[in-house]
């Protein structure tokens, strides 16, 4: 497990499967830290994993940079390969405006993580 903050959004990597990561956000998703976080994220993920699952129940902010962040992971694992869990109500209307909600796999919560993973890769 890997953990660092960033100016107010901590961001925590777990890898959970051999194959899936677990990324926690804590506090604020905003610009001033998108740089640093992204290529924190970037730089953590194991090149064996295939899924990506973001839990956003500890996010009390989010702006554009957000969204960014999001299809920056679509663009690199797959779009059917990245998941929000535990989304809350501020999240769930920024994912709205910017017509995102649709776009991207939620689930309920992160112990979910298997059972999406394992839904999305058995073909």
């Amino acid at each position: 497990m890997k953990s660092r903050t960033f100016e107010k959004l901590t961001v925590t990597l777990e890898h959970v499967k051999p194959s899936a990561c677990l990324i926690k956000l804590d506090g604020e998703m905003d610009i001033s830290a998108f740089k640093k976080i992204d290529s924190f994220i970037s730089n953590s993920i194991l090149e064996k994993e295939r899924a990506i699952v973001i839990d956003m129940s500890e996010l009390s902010f989010m702006d554009s940079s957000g969204i960014k962040l999001i299809a920056k992971l679509r663009d690199l694992m797959g779009e059917d390969n990245v998941a929000l869990c535990s989304i809350n109500e501020n999240v769930e209307r920024i994912l709205e405006i910017a017509k995102f909600k649709d776009m991207v796999h939620i689930i309920d919560k992160p112990c979910d993580v298997n059972d999406w993973h394992k839904s999305n890769t058995d073909d």
